[in-house]
C-alpha cells in the first residue's frame, strides 16, 4: 500500500536536508538514489540497478547512472553540471534499450537541481532540492499514485450509450405490456396480485416456450389450475407449471 502524501512530504524534507550539501556524483550518487527512492516507500533493489549496461549508436558501451526498466532512467552529474547534456546523454542510451523496457519518465539531477522529462505527455518539472516536498507529487508514479487524468469520454460515445438505454427500456416495457395483455386475454378473472407476480417473473419467461403442448398452471396464491396453450402465459414468479399430455 502507497504511502500517504503526508509521509512521503515529511520524508523528503528530511531528504532534502541530508543531502543539502553533497557535491561529487562519484562519491555519494548510489546513495542519493537509494535514500531518494525511499522517501516513497520504494526499496530501490526491487525495482532498479544501477551502472545498467547497454549498447548506444555506433555500437558503444554505455553505463545507466540508474534504471528502473519500463518506467524511470535517471542520469547523475555532479554539483553544478549542465543538466541539458545529462539529458541529451540520457537520450542516447534509448537505441540499444528494448521496446518493452523504454521508461516513461527521464530524470536527471545534479544533487542541487531536479529536472523530471514525462515523455508521454511531453511535460518538463524543473525545481531545487530543498523544494522537493513541494513538487513531491510529480513522483506519484514512484509512490504508486495515479499521475495521469483519466480522459473524458468521447461525448458522442456517451449520448449514444444513452439512447441504446433509453431504447432498451422501451423494448422492456414494449414487451411486458403485451405478455400481460397477453395474460388477461386468456384469462379475464386475473387478479391484480396474479398480474403483479406475472411481471415480476417475466425475466424468466423466455426461458420457457412451447408452441405445441399444453400445461397446467396453479396459482400459488389461489391454488386454481387452469390450462394453456403456451407456458409463457403462466409462468410469472408466483406460478408453477406442471406438463400435461397433449390432448
Amino acid at each position: 500500500m502507497p504511502l500517504s502524501w503526508n509521509e512521503i512530504r515529511s520524508r523528503a524534507v528530511e531528504f532534502s536536508k541530508r543531502w543539502e550539501d553533497e557535491t561529487s556524483e562519484d562519491a555519494e550518487a548510489k546513495a542519493f538514489w537509494t535514500e531518494f527512492l525511499n522517501v516513497f516507500g520504494i526499496d530501490r533493489k526491487r525495482v532498479a540497478s544501477f551502472e545498467e549496461p547497454v549498447k548506444k549508436l555506433g555500437n558503444k558501451q554505455g553505463y545507466i547512472d540508474l534504471f528502473w526498466k519500463g518506467e524511470l532512467l535517471v542520469e547523475h552529474k555532479s554539483r553544478g553540471k549542465d543538466l541539458d547534456k545529462a539529458y541529451i546523454q540520457a537520450l542516447d542510451y534509448f537505441p540499444g534499450i528494448k521496446e518493452r523496457e523504454l521508461p516513461k519518465y527521464v530524470l536527471v539531477s545534479d544533487f542541487a537541481r531536479f529536472r523530471l522529462y514525462d515523455l508521454e505527455d511531453g511535460e518538463q518539472h524543473e525545481f531545487a532540492l530543498r523544494d522537493l516536498h513541494k513538487n513531491i507529487k510529480c513522483f506519484g508514479f514512484i509512490a504508486g499514485y495515479q499521475t495521469r487524468p483519466i480522459q473524458t469520454e468521447d461525448p458522442v460515445n456517451i449520448k449514444a450509450a444513452e439512447l441504446m438505454g433509453r431504447l432498451h427500456d422501451a423494448l422492456k416495457d414494449i414487451r411486458n405490456k403485451l405478455l400481460v395483455d397477453h395474460w388477461e386475454l386468456y384469462d379475464n378473472s386475473a387478479t391484480p396480485a396474479i398480474l403483479l407476480e406475472v411481471k415480476k417473473g417475466l425475466n424468466h419467461v423466455a426461458n420457457h416456450r412451447s408452441n405445441h403442448r399444453t400445461f397446467r398452471c396453479n396459482t400459488l396464491t389461489g391454488g386454481v389450475s387452469r390450462q394453456y396453450s403456451d407456458a409463457r402465459y403462466c409462468h410469472g414468479a408466483g406460478l408453477s407449471c406442471a406438463q400435461k399430455n397433449d390432448a
